[in-house]
């Protein structure tokens, strides 16, 4: 009987799959381990043993800039952030870096990090070139950074940049 069992289930994986792709994200499906295209909602067969895919969320995502401390002009300034971003391209989003959203975080920290350092967080435009860079990246990733959240701890301040990558305003409150 076990016989007939592991018969059948590999007879099973010589049939077609069915892949349901959801309304909120996309897929790139595979051929061979090589990205034969993207592809929107609906429903798809994938040949077996040949054929294999991912699914990308392409609606928008909130990811926590852990907690930073960064010693300018012998002050400690910690702080933290939230970042929003939408993944615009999911081809380049999952083969250009390996977790893009981990990579977009720990780049916006270390951007973050590097800009306080270089000017301090008094300096005018500390955070329109930290936003610029970000966005830069994001963009070489595939993703579109939409906002950056940042909670000055040591100080209590609280900063929101709005990302426009096409018009490329910011604000600060």
């Amino acid at each position: 009987m076990t016989f007939l069992t592991a018969f059948l289930e590999r007879l099973l994986t010589l049939l077609p799959r069915v892949i349901i792709v959801d309304p909120d994200e996309n897929a790139i499906l595979f051929r061979l381990g090589r990205a034969r295209r993207v592809v929107g909602q609906g429903c798809y067969f994938l040949l077996p043993l040949v054929d294999s895919y991912r699914g990308v969320p392409v609606s928008e995502q909130i990811a926590n800039i852990g907690r930073q401390t960064v010693e300018y002009k012998k002050t400690q300034i910690t702080f933290e952030g939230t970042l929003q971003f939408k993944v615009r391209n999911p081809k380049k989003a999952l083969l250009a870096v390996q977790d893009y959203q981990q990579a977009i975080t720990e780049y916006a920290g270390a951007v973050l990090c590097g800009s306080v350092l270089e000017n301090g967080v008094h300096h005018a435009g500390w955070m329109d070139s930290a936003r610029q860079q970000i966005a830069q990246k994001g963009t070489q990733w595939g993703l579109a950074v939409q906002g950056l959240w940042l909670a000055e701890l040591s100080t209590c301040r609280a900063y929101r940049i709005l990302m426009d990558t096409e018009r490329g305003e910011s604000e600060s409150e």
